[in-house]
């Protein structure tokens, strides 16, 4: 792996462990489970699938590393990743899955979704992350 892929993903990681660890802690009082799902709609396919495969390997990566250091003891984080190849519908349906599924968080790649659900995300009290390779 180059230096600038392996930078890109330790960044990506930390930003999101970040946002993670301040969405888990702030449900983890009144909270029982032992483990947090979180959605990570992901474009492993489609028109962004180069950017998507590494960011969604380097997204795991950071958190089996998270919860291999009990970051937050007691708890562990379980990402439930859904390909949705950039494409709206198939992101609308992923973030109602992840909702039925339990999540405490999702975390978006497409701008499109994001758009489409972020009226949902305030309905429901749901947080979501927007992971951007640009940002």
């Amino acid at each position: 792996m180059s230096y600038r892929k392996a930078l890109t993903r330790l960044q990506h990681g930390f930003a999101v462990a970040a946002l993670c660890c301040g969405i888990i802690l702030q449900s983890a009082p009144s909270a029982v489970a032992k483990e947090f799902l979180l959605g990570l709609e992901n474009d492993r396919s489609g028109p962004t699938q180069n950017l998507g495969q590494t960011m969604g390997q380097g997204f795991h990566d950071y958190i089996a590393l998270f919860n291999a250091r009990n970051v937050i003891p007691g708890h562990t984080i379980r990402v439930m990743e859904i390909d949705t190849a950039y494409n709206v519908p198939r992101g609308i349906e992923a973030y109602e899955r992840f909702l039925s599924q339990g999540a405490v968080a999702v975390c978006f790649f497409s701008t499109s979704v994001i758009k489409s659900v972020t009226p949902r995300l305030a309905e429901r009290g749901v947080p979501g992350i927007r992971r951007c390779a640009a940002c």
